[in-house]
């Protein structure tokens, strides 16, 4: 944590040039917070970031996205008043971290504005035994840090390469190959790798969207885990396709709104049938607004009134359709994701929650 020493003027300076979002009535004593260097063994660190209402009408924070689970917001739902402050806490979670850490928070607000926040820090790592750093055991001894990773939202034309770690607990020398399932054809992966007893070391997956064809919302693949010529098992990938940045800059005439993000359906019997539930989504920008795909999990329909496209000020009504005879859960919260040509927040996302008796 670096502490500088400010003189008055410095001091009144800064807060004059607090940043925020074009229309957002919000302003943020800072828009960024670096930890420095900080211990994995320390655990979680904290920071909460100001604001204050600079708008004549009261708002509120509606949602704060995070791109992984290790960061957590959290944040008062209620209005703020003009003039009034309030605050977002913000907690990450070094645990499995290394090096050079960076996350970005989008906060959208009630006026369908969004501010982004980071943090930052450089994390020294623990050492952990193989069975905890790579929980996940595959047929032959090999071990893997996760059988599922989540690319997050990536843009037509960008790609993304993220890794997952790999260990050998077999005791002898294994080559392993690793093959994308192909489902999508877009997942590349970096083979074959060659592990000593005991090796620890990385598997190097990308996605890409920088081909001639366009795809859009959640995308699922797997790759396929060889040991010589053995499968020994599989983990699954996903990422959710986004549109492409604007060339000539911002592009803020389509905004996609949704009346609710959350809803608890509450008690539901499995044999019962379907529970509906209506949600209204309406395009606030000056553009056409285009509903580029729905993705619901396998026990939860969502039906879309209408046409995908619709005219500024134009409205449609989505209905969600839990099947609770579909799943085995006593409890779930499942997601429905929306993903619009709204550059600027193009992944809404809908939370189901219900117990199911």
């Amino acid at each position: 944590m670096k502490f500088r020493l400010l003189t008055s003027f410095t001091a009144l300076l800064l807060v004059a040039l607090r940043l925020s979002a074009a229309g957002s009535p919000f302003r943020f004593d800072s828009g960024s917070w670096d930890w420095g260097v900080i211990r994995e063994a320390d655990g979680p660190v904290t920071h909460v970031f100001r604001f204050v209402n600079t708008s004549a009408e009261p708002a509120c924070i509606w949602q704060v996205n995070v791109a992984c689970g290790c960061t957590r917001a959290e944040w008062s739902r209620e209005p703020v008043s003009p003039g009034k402050s309030a605050e977002i806490t913000v907690t990450f979670n070094p645990m499995d971290y290394k090096g050079h850490v960076s996350k970005t928070l989008s906060v959208r607000n009630s006026g369908n504005t969004v501010d982004v926040l980071t943090v930052s820090c450089e994390v020294i790592p623990v050492e952990k035994p193989i069975d905890i750093a790579f929980p996940v055991l595959l047929d032959g001894g090999i071990r893997i840090s996760s059988d599922r990773l989540n690319f997050g939202q990536i843009r037509q034309g960008e790609s993304r390469t993220m890794k997952l770690g790999i260990a050998n607990a077999s005791g002898r020398r294994q080559s392993v190959t690793v093959l994308p399932e192909g489902r999508s054809g877009l997942l590349t992966a970096k083979s074959p790798l060659v592990l000593e007893p005991g090796a620890r070391d990385s598997l190097t997956l990308t996605f890409s969207l920088k081909g001639h064809v366009a795809h859009y919302g959640v995308i699922e693949d797997a790759v396929v885990i060889k040991c010589g010529r053995t499968v020994c098992g599989k983990a699954a990938v996903s990422m959710i396709g986004t549109e492409a940045t604007s060339r000539g800059g911002s592009d803020s005439g389509r905004k996609l709104r949704v009346s609710s993000q959350y809803e608890n359906l509450g008690s539901v019997s499995r044999d019962g049938g379907p529970v509906r539930k209506t949600f209204e989504i309406s395009n606030i920008g000056n553009k056409i607004l285009v509903i580029r795909d729905i993705h619901s999990p396998a026990c939860v329909e969502a039906i879309l009134s209408g046409t995908k496209d619709l005219k500024p000020g134009e409205k449609r009504t989505l209905t969600i359709i839990l099947h609770p005879e579909l799943t085995d859960k006593s409890r779930i919260f499942e997601t429905v994701y929306l993903t619009a040509n709204d550059v600027e927040h193009p992944v809404h996302e809908i939370m189901i929650a219900a117990t199911i008796k």
